[in-house]
C-alpha cells in the first residue's frame, strides 16, 4: 500500500502523470501480481493530506523485495517530485477468502492505519484485532476484510503497526458503517 501527499503547487497534469507511471509498472515489472489505485473519498477527516493511494500486490516478500530496486520502479521515482510524502505500509493479508477470490476492481476501500501503544498487552493487541475483524458479521454492507501486521522494509510505514482494509460497494454502504 503506498500512499501519496502531494506538495500543494502540485497540478493536476502532474498528478496524472504519476498515475500513470505507477499503473505501468504492472506491465514493466513481473513480480507486480496485481495493482490498483484510488482517490481518498473518505468523510472522516483522518487522511493527513494524503490523497492518492496506490495498492500492490506480490506473491512473496522477495518478489516485493525485486521490485522495490527494479530499473523501471527506479525511474517511475522520477515523476515523485511533487510529492510532498508517502505512506508505505506492506502486509500479509490474512483473510483466506481474500486470497482465493479478490473483491472485484471498482469496489471502495476503506484503510485503516493503527499502531498501538509500545507497553499495550500482546492480549489486548489481539482482542482489538479480534474485535475489528467481527465488524464484519455485524455490518451487513461490509462486503469483505482483510488486515496485516506492516512488514516494510522501507521505513516509511509513519509508526502504524496494523492495517485493515474494509470492502464496500459503495460510498453509501461506508456512510451506513462508519457511525455503527
Amino acid at each position: 500500500l503506498v500512499c501519496f501527499k502531494f506538495r500543494d503547487d502540485t497540478t493536476d497534469s502532474q498528478k496524472q502523470a504519476l498515475v500513470r507511471g505507477f499503473a505501468e509498472l504492472q506491465a514493466k515489472i513481473p513480480f507486480i501480481r496485481d495493482f490498483e489505485w484510488g482517490l481518498n473519498s473518505s468523510p472522516e477527516g483522518k487522511d493527513h493530506g494524503f490523497t492518492h493511494c496506490f495498492t500492490l500486490t506480490f506473491s512473496s516478500e522477495a518478489d516485493r523485495d525485486a521490485y522495490l530496486p527494479h530499473p523501471a520502479h527506479v525511474e517511475f521515482g522520477r515523476l515523485c517530485g511533487p510529492v510532498e510524502d508517502v505512506f508505505v505500509f506492506d502486509y500479509w493479508a490474512l483473510d483466506e477468502r481474500w486470497m482465493a477470490a479478490p473483491p472485484r476492481r471498482g469496489a471502495l476501500r476503506h484503510m485503516v492505519a493503527y499502531s498501538f501503544a509500545p507497553d499495550t498487552p500482546e492480549q489486548e493487541r489481539l482482542t482489538r484485532v479480534g474485535g475489528f475483524a467481527e465488524l464484519e458479521h455485524e455490518i451487513a454492507t461490509i462486503r469483505s476484510y482483510e488486515w496485516g501486521q506492516n512488514n516494510s522494509t522501507e521505513g516509511k510505514g509513519h509508526g502504524f503497526t496494523h492495517l485493515f482494509c474494509l470492502t464496500f460497494d459503495s460510498e453509501a454502504d461506508r456512510d451506513a458503517y462508519l457511525p455503527h
